[in-house]
């Protein structure tokens, strides 16, 4: 079993960052049904799908090291081997296939001389009589040849390539995704997530180790200065120098003339689907960078963060002109002693993005040190550092071994792993023996050492000690248990990092799986978080106590993380940290992954040094759009902004603007929620249903459902408010009908459901409201009812437990010049000014209109 039951889909979709073509993922899994159906020697189906996905990663894997020579130099090796064995009656599973997997010694490349990874499985070993007909490899044959392999990770983008990251793929996504419920985390999640943890924990630990005098910060925060569109993502800075017309450009001085900015602004200033206001919003952030990059004292390594710098870039070009030894060599030793943990890494897709920044940035620095070894450089190197730069190139070896030798280093000393999933950690080790193949600068047989992959673990992260050993927690029967549920004893598996104060960078996707659901299997306490009733929450409370003081965090998670009542403990754990980013991303126009309601959000935080701690500061995003324009360079726009001064008990909102902090403080001036008002044998009533899209569907109302037989039935989940005053209830029915209230919901709530407490929640003193604005929002109220009749539509329907009804169907979108007016009446009682209403009539304008926002209420 896995933990991974429902994470991420890439699919055989393309995008920039993960790409599996689509013929071959669809027929490779239809091999995998007839491989499941055919096999012989295993009777039970279950350790037949098993074993199939088994066979099939191993094909998979030998096909790369076929494409690089490394069977007997033939990059045709199996096909030829495949034709003696059909020709001699061996048959080629017995002939070929088992021999490369076992310790005999009778093939001339045998896999199980590296180091014991490939050596037989143990269904192997239960069923010694499996035999896979020769038809199936003949098929499968046939589709590995059609296509380009090549060993490396990271997607081609090409419909006839395969890369060595389809390993992972396919396993979480295309075979045990539909068997299990497991998916893939894209390569554009991981790489994000893990460039903004892995090189803040390296610049911290490389400052620590040096002295007051030698800033590495100062270092980082001058070479942005030097040239800071340099390292702004071209998809952030696009467009952002090219001159706008007078038309447009009138509305930046005088929000009257904005009335072009929703259009879509032309490619020479807009990424594809953007509209003018959109490029704004871009550019402003861009101008704020310029602006802060320029000033002398240094803003912290997490502004690099909050901006979407490009870290990897900015590390890279300033260790290359490094003129301080001292500097060098502190980053260099923090770079081989940093410590990245996945606690449920499933087939590695954070650990295998982890490898090109950790690699890039072993090369740059020995690089520099070779450069500082070789006068002039030299005449200014201390002995120490000459003697200890000459040890690290010795052992490094030529230019042309460094990647190879780096990325040894990293597997055995940076990268840690461990999941339940003994096949899956099974695909991450071949993905890691792959990447250290294909880094040989010429192909030949690699003998992996003993040690290769120590730190990639089968075990249950949430079970066992961070401080014991196994043997020393649990005694008898417990010993027992323990081992047959797999806890993981930390300090005896990891002693290094433990022994350091925990991990450098913990990251990953970890699973999103009701406890209930684990609860027969094995039994968890001792968690904070474990009212919240979510394994995701408690991995990532493991992940926190893991994590050494000032480590670095990333995970991506639902988005209850930070808006559920039921996530307060987490919301508590989350604050107790440093420096909080969070992006938030909806499911409105396009999912990051195929899974039930796929809201989410990316955590990174730096852990505290002590506690208690001050409130973090918090910086988030809005809640982002996937549509498929936007979708193209998403990481690479993104940019925070921050929400400190909005946190609210069980609540960490979503704003990516300045104008939505001021909003927020001006709701909290008033003295009552709308539902102070609320009398529960009030004799007026709104109704609403539960049902969120680009509108609220609040009415005056009940809509009309008239069954088969024409019979009036009531909506199954409409709910509603009672006031004793008409004119409170009309007012509170315009006012949860605005864009504001709209705004409210989407960054104060999952943005799933319209619940009792955000309608009850909605800042809104009824008493406080001059007689003459309450006249015009009852006026108003009156038109939006009418309105709303006005453009409903009785539309049959049918219904697998309710059978055909006909129901009333409401358009708000059709309704929104109204609405507009309601805002600008609320924008009198709340003393907001012409930005922030001008914010508010635009908040997600171009998802709102018509065509995008019609919708049913039920």
């Amino acid at each position: 079993m896995s933990w991974q039951y429902t994470h991420t889909e890439i699919g055989p979709q393309k995008n920039r960052h993960t790409y599996l073509p689509r013929r071959f993922t669809a027929r490779l899994y239809d091999l995998y049904l007839s491989l499941v159906a055919t096999i012989e020697g295993i009777e039970a189906i279950e350790v037949r799908k098993r074993y199939a996905s088994l066979v099939l990663y191993r094909l998979l894997f030998i096909y790369f090291l076929q494409h690089l020579g490394l069977l007997e130099g033939d990059r045709a090796y199996l096909r030829r081997r495949f034709s003696e064995t059909r020709a001699d009656g061996s048959g080629f599973y017995r002939g070929v296939l088992r021999p490369l997997f076992q310790t005999d010694g009778r093939h001339t490349y045998n896999l199980a001389r590296l180091a014991g990874l490939f050596s037989s499985h143990e269904i192997e070993e239960r069923y010694p009589a499996i035999e896979v007909a020769d038809d199936f490899f003949a098929r499968l044959f046939v589709l590995f040849d059609a296509y380009e392999w090549q060993a490396t990770e990271g997607a081609s983008g090409s419909e006839g390539v395969i890369t060595s990251e389809i390993m992972g793929a396919l396993f979480e996504q295309q075979i045990h995704a539909r068997e299990m419920g497991t998916y893939y985390t894209p390569g554009e999640v991981t790489s994000y997530i893990a460039r903004n943890t892995l090189l803040p924990a390296l610049f911290t630990r490389a400052q620590a180790r040096c002295s007051t005098t030698c800033e590495l910060e100062t270092l980082l925060w001058h070479q942005l200065a030097r040239e800071p569109l340099r390292y702004i993502y071209p998809a952030l800075s696009h467009g952002y120098a090219q001159p706008v017309s007078p038309e447009i450009a009138a509305g930046l001085a005088d929000v009257a003339h904005r009335s072009a900015w929703l259009r879509d602004a032309p490619p020479s200033h807009a990424l594809p689907g953007e509209t003018w206001r959109e490029v704004f919003t871009r550019h402003a952030m861009v101008e704020q960078i310029l602006t802060r990059a320029s000033e002398d004292a240094p803003s912290g390594l997490d502004q690099l963060i909050t901006w979407n710098v490009n870290q990897p870039l900015l590390a890279a070009e300033t260790l290359r002109s490094c003129q301080q030894p001292e500097l060098l060599a502190a980053c260099y030793q923090s770079l081989r002693q940093l410590s990245v943990l996945d606690p449920t890494c499933g087939s590695g897709a954070f650990l295998c993005a982890a490898i090109p920044l950790l690699r890039d940035l072993h090369v740059v620095c020995l690089a520099r040190m070779e450069e500082l070894c070789r006068p002039p450089g030299l005449a200014s190197l201390s002995p120490t550092y000459q003697h200890t730069f000459q040890e690290y190139l010795e052992e490094a070896g030529s230019p042309a071994l460094r990647a190879f030798t780096s990325l040894q280093w990293i597997i055995d000393h940076n990268l840690y792993g461990v999941d339940l999933d003994a096949e899956a950690i099974e695909v991450c080790q071949l993905r890691l023996c792959l990447q250290l193949i294909a880094a040989l600068p010429e192909p030949r047989q690699l003998d992996l050492p003993d040690h290769f992959c120590q730190h990639i673990r089968v075990g249950n992260s949430l079970l066992g000690s961070l401080t014991l050993p196994l043997d020393t927690e649990h005694t008898g029967e417990q010993a027992e248990l323990a081992n047959q549920q797999r806890a993981f004893s930390w300090r005896q598996a990891f002693p290094d990092p433990m022994e350091r104060g925990g991990f450098d960078v913990v990251i990953g996707n970890p699973p999103y799986v009701a406890y209930q659901q684990v609860r027969p299997l094995y039994t968890l306490d001792g968690y904070t978080t474990l009212e919240t009733g979510n394994l995701y929450a408690l991995t990532m409370e493991r992940a926190t106590d893991l994590l050494a003081p000032a480590g670095r965090f990333g995970m991506i998670v639902p988005s209850s993380a930070t808006c559920a009542a039921g996530y307060r403990s987490l919301q508590k754990l989350l604050l107790a940290q440093q420096a909080l980013h969070i992006a938030s991303f909806s499911d409105q126009r396009g999912h990051l992954f195929a899974m039930p309601h796929p809201r989410l959000c990316i955590i990174l935080y730096a852990k505290a040094l002590a506690t208690p701690t001050p409130q973090p500061r918090v910086f988030t995003t809005p809640y982002i759009k996937l549509g498929t324009e936007t979708r193209a360079r998403l990481f690479e726009r993104l940019s925070y902004s921050e929400a400190t001064p909005g946190i609210r008990s069980h609540l960490i909102p979503r704003y990516g603007s300045h104008l939505e902090l001021a909003i927020a403080d001006k709701l909290a001036c008033q003295s009552h929620m709308l539902g102070f008002y609320q009398q529960r044998q009030g004799a007026y009533s709104i109704y609403f249903t539960r049902k969120l899209s680009w509108y609220v569907q609040v009415t005056p109302f009940i809509p009309r459902i008239l069954d088969a037989q024409g019979q009036t039935r009531l909506p199954s989940e409409l709910k509603y408010l009672r006031f004793s005053s008409l004119l409170h209830a009309r007012i509170a029915f315009a006012a949860l009908n605005s864009n504001l209230f709209y705004w409210l919901i989407t960054t104060h709530s999952d943005g799933r459901n319209l619940n009792m407490r955000e309608v009850q929640g909605l800042p809104l003193d009824l008493a406080s409201i001059q007689p003459e604005l309450q006249q015009e929002l009852d006026q108003l109220s009156d038109e939006l009812e009418k309105d709303f009749l006005t453009h409903a539509r009785m539309r049959p329907m049918a219904f697998q437990n309710q059978g055909s009804l006909t129901i009333q169907c409401l358009y708000p979108a059709r309704s929104k010049p109204l609405i507009d007016r309601i805002d600008r009446l609320l924008a009198r009682h709340y003393a907001f000014d012409e930005l922030e209403l001008d914010f508010l009539l635009h908040y997600d304008e171009k998802y709102r209109g018509i065509s995008n926002a019609e919708q049913q209420v039920r």
